[in-house]
């Protein structure tokens, strides 16, 4: 079967009960909310960041977008974030961010611009305990 959407043309060969869907591209810059420590995460015996859903809420701006970005770009074994500013106002906006999230207890500095996301908020799913370890030990 062949058909045209737009200006490309898509070429199927389609089996008795198959079927294929079109549809847009998704966004692959959504940050993993599957990891983020939800009741549902109760059955795998993690302990749970409380008040979660309202600290998030309330955070300043620049603290949201650091974190956010920390979670993006996160190592999901370790629950470690590289993060490099890019210039020195970039700089002090981290700085600012770190303190705020450093202070609801959400992340931690594991070395210059390594991050550490708390295991309670977001969740390495495969490496729970180990992560749990390492932020208890800093």
């Amino acid at each position: 079967m062949a058909f045209q959407i737009g200006t490309t043309e898509v070429t199927a060969h389609i089996e008795n009960g198959q079927t294929v869907t079109v549809g847009p591209q998704r966004n692959r810059n959504i940050p993993p909310y599957n990891c983020i420590a939800a009741d549902i995460m109760k059955y795998k015996k993690v302990e749970r960041y409380d008040g979660l859903e309202m600290v998030l809420a309330v955070l300043p701006a620049p603290a949201t977008w650091f974190f956010w970005n920390l979670v993006h770009k996160r190592n999901p074994d370790t629950n470690v974030s590289q993060f490099k500013a890019k210039d020195i106002n970039e700089s002090k906006r981290i700085t600012k961010a770190y303190n705020e999230l450093q202070n609801k207890d959400l992340i931690k500095r594991v070395k210059r611009q390594h991050y550490l996301i708390n295991p309670k908020v977001i969740i390495p799913i495969k490496t729970y305990n180990e992560v749990l370890e390492h932020w208890h030990s800093i």
